[in-house]
């Protein structure tokens, strides 16, 4: 009886996890993320149609644990949308936190009771909060913190509008930032879903960032599925359309992404944000404003070269 009243009383998370042609190191990941410590997990897979053995691997560890639900998509969704369907599914209503997963990393067994930790001891449970830490990349070529240096992006959250420095494979948050999301549905998603949750958070909420302390470890192998884009002409034709596109507002997904956040909760957001970002998106629709947010102080990163080229994808409508 007091075995099972310990049990009643650790915080019940559910991970979210998206697989697509991870084979190699899924086991892993599903691994650490069944041996975190202090909490009552309960794993979601939604494999996005892989062509390898991800989804059989998946369905084995369901098969095994009843706290592992793995199913496979109908059709192909893509990240963002694999992703937050299972924000809006009925299960999560039965949980207390949510986390994101990627398919290839190593989760330490702290991860999600640091989180938890957090989200409780410093902000009311009726507050939407997001939770995030630092991490460790590690590759053939080292191991380096994902998050150094990005501290002062907490002063200048704009920031966001045009690059996202939380990598949803970090982020943890309580049931009242979930139900602030499930309260809209987007048709579509201009950028990733960890974009979406970290606006939703950000401005209309709060955020936990914890950058002194690590609790994952994100393997980068050269498949890994990133955001990122190029900022080079692949042709004669991409360098002249590129130069037309000086002259036109931009239908840029950071664009795009902010006007549809607009959209959607313009009633929930406070009115200097609401303000901020509507600038953001009406600067965007000339070569002279987006020269003014390339040049404004409101947008941050860590080195001099990657704010300059910031600044320029910005002006060149070329994230």
């Amino acid at each position: 009886m007091a075995e099972e009243l310990y049990k009643q009383e650790k915080p019940r998370v559910l991970v979210m996890m998206a697989t697509y042609n991870g084979q190699e190191f899924l086991s892993e990941q599903i691994e650490s993320i069944l041996r975190q410590e202090d909490v009552l997990v309960t794993l979601r897979i939604c494999d996005d149609i892989s062509s390898d053995d991800s989804f059989a691997i998946c369905e084995e560890y369901a098969n095994k644990y009843s706290n592992v639900i793995a199913t496979q998509n109908q059709r192909r969704k893509g990240v963002g949308e694999n992703f937050m369907q299972m924000v809006y599914e009925d299960i999560a209503l039965d949980c207390d936190y949510f986390a994101f997963s990627d398919q290839d990393d190593v989760w330490l067994p702290n991860k999600l009771k640091a989180a938890v930790s957090a989200l409780k001891n410093t902000h009311s449970s009726d507050e939407p909060t997001l939770y995030f830490s630092d991490m460790v990349n590690f590759s053939d070529k080292g191991e380096w913190r994902e998050l150094a240096g990005f501290e002062l992006c907490e002063q200048k959250p704009y920031t966001l509008l045009l690059r996202n420095w939380v990598d949803g494979c970090s982020m943890v948050f309580n049931k009242a930032l979930l139900m602030l999301l499930r309260s809209k549905r987007p048709t579509s998603w201009p950028r990733y879903h960890d974009v979406w949750v970290h606006m939703v958070a950000r401005f209309c909420g709060s955020v936990i960032g914890d950058y002194s302390h690590v609790h994952a470890r994100r393997r980068l192998h050269g498949a890994n599925t990133v955001g990122g884009h190029s900022r080079g002409f692949a042709s004669t034709q991409d360098a002249v359309a590129s130069f037309r596109n000086l002259f036109t507002p931009s239908q840029h997904p950071m664009v795009n992404m902010a006007k549809m956040f607009l959209a959607e909760y313009s009633q929930e957001m406070r009115d200097s944000d609401q303000k901020h970002i509507q600038a953001f998106v009406d600067n965007s629709e000339s070569i002279k404003g987006r020269f003014r947010i390339a040049l404004s102080k409101d947008y941050w990163l860590p080195s001099l070269r990657s704010r300059m080229l910031m600044g320029l994808a910005e002006v060149l409508n070329r994230h």
